[in-house]
């Protein structure tokens, strides 16, 4: 056993998570009381079977609700809408592009990879639909752009999902440092208040 310094402020009580992104790990996350973690990178309505699997499952292992889940984005954020299409769309297609490369999502490898099925499985999909198949379908399901789309995005998915918390990432895809701080105070300034009210009135 090693000592945590600082100490964790409450118990470990829906402190753990767990990146839940195929069927096996869903049900492994959930056995394990963990909070499911997932990118936004497929269609939502494929992603709410997921998360309600999750969820069922969570409630079976531990006779109560399941904590929210987590939604990872690689996120560009600009008031000005031109900015926010082209340089959104170029930094978030670049992100796509080196996670493809990197993990060989279109080669054979992960077919026999034990608890990669999943992974296995979606290999003749991505070779049919190719690169910019595949950059456009993440482009569609990503949070990126003006703040008001941003928002609009993530209303979608909770009229889908329902709650969800957010771990948008700000630095990827090649963009600069002065860029990610300026896309990430954009969001802070436009995006976060808005959640935050949107959260009120739900508490109301």
């Amino acid at each position: 056993r090693t000592e945590i310094r600082p100490g964790p402020y409450k118990s470990f009580d829906d402190r753990i998570y767990q990146v839940a992104m195929s069927p096996e790990s869903v049900q492994e996350c959930a056995k394990i009381g963990a909070r499911m973690v997932i990118f936004a990178q497929r269609p939502w309505e494929q992603q709410a079977e997921a998360v309600a699997a999750y969820r069922k499952a969570f409630q079976e292992h531990h006779g109560r609700k399941s904590p929210p889940i987590m939604i990872c984005d690689f996120t560009y954020c600009d008031t000005d809408p031109e900015r926010a299409e082209r340089l959104g769309r170029q930094y978030v297609t670049n992100y796509l592009l080196t996670v493809l490369d990197h993990y060989e999502l279109a080669s054979d490898h992960l077919k026999e990879a034990k608890g990669y099925e999943a992974y296995g499985d979606a290999v003749e999909a991505i070779r049919s639909i190719g690169k910019e198949g595949m950059a456009a379908g993440y482009l569609d399901v990503t949070a990126w752009g003006t703040p008001e789309q941003i928002i609009k995005k993530y209303k979608w998915r909770y009229e889908l999902l329902g709650d969800f918390d957010i771990n948008p990432c700000f630095r990827f895809g090649g963009i600069g440092y002065d860029e990610a701080e300026r896309s990430m105070r954009c969001f802070a300034e436009h995006v976060i208040p808005a959640l935050r009210e949107w959260d009120r009135r739900k508490a109301a």
